[in-house]
Formats: structure tokens, C-alpha cells, sequence
């Protein structure tokens, strides 16, 4: 374990905005916001570590523990609270034993959700734009928009 890095994940917890945390969505998550921290991008932290291989590697970290840090479902919560976050860095740094682990089966369907997630927002987004820039009549789908 990077210890430094995890003693500074554990400053991340304590200071992000956790009203904005989103453990389904990377950009948001708990990694993500990592990601946004100056101290962990002067250490080397870049996009290509936002993913369990990626902080595997940057925090030195099996992945067990990993996916216990980063994944959403081992909150049972996309919105966990900062002291969730603050207990499960702490028993990281402390070497306890993970008291749940994801499952190989949970992890498929847990990234499976958060791609269908992501594309379900990005129609959603481009649907509002669509209807923003132009005003549909009720006959009119946004295929045919889309289309044209």
C-alpha cells in the first residue's frame, strides 16, 4: 500500500463536496474526485486511473480493497455519507479485513447498470437540448429530429 496516497485519499473524504458525490457515475465518485485533487495529480493521478486496475496500481492496493473503496455497491449506496467514506479508507489504511467483498457476478451487472445509466443520461441530455433549440409538436418524435 502507498500509504501517502491513501493518507491523502482519506483528505480527499474529508474535504470533497459530498452533496455532489455519485459512486455510479466515475467522473463523480469517489475516484473522480480524487482525480480533481491537486496533491494527487502532482503524485501522477490521471484519467487512465479511473478504473479498478488503474487505482489498483496508483494506490498499490490488491483489488479487493479497491473495489471496496471505489465501487458503489460496497456502500450499498450511490450517495454514501462522508463517514462511510471515512470508514472504509480508514479500514484500508488500518489493513482490516474487508467486510464485503464484491462479488465478480455483482461487478458485471454493477457496470452494466452504469453504462446503461451514462446512456440513458446522454439521450436524456440530448433530447432536452433538442427540444430547447426546437419546439416539437406532438406528432414529431426526436428520431425524425435526429434524422433530419
Amino acid at each position: 500500500m502507498n500509504r501517502e496516497r491513501m493518507e491523502n485519499l482519506r483528505r480527499v473524504a474529508e474535504t470533497l463536496p459530498i452533496e455532489d458525490l455519485d459512486m455510479g457515475d466515475w467522473c463523480e465518485c469517489f475516484a473522480g474526485n480524487a482525480l480533481r485533487d491537486a496533491w494527487m495529480i502532482d503524485q501522477g493521478m490521471e484519467t487512465h486511473h479511473l478504473c479498478i486496475s488503474g487505482m489498483m496500481s496508483f494506490l498499490d492496493l490488491p483489488e479487493n480493497q479497491v473495489m471496496y473503496l471505489f465501487i458503489g455497491t460496497s456502500y450499498q449506496t450511490a450517495h454514501p455519507t462522508r463517514e462511510q467514506l471515512l470508514e472504509h479508507v480508514d479500514k484500508v489504511i488500518r489493513e482490516e479485513p474487508m467486510p464485503w467483498v464484491v462479488a465478480r457476478s455483482d461487478m458485471r451487472e454493477y457496470e452494466a447498470a452504469v453504462v446503461f445509466r451514462r446512456h440513458l443520461r446522454n439521450m436524456l441530455s440530448r433530447r432536452v437540448y433538442i427540444e430547447s433549440v426546437i419546439e416539437l409538436t406532438p406528432d414529431m418524435e426526436v428520431r425524425e429530429l435526429v434524422d433530419a
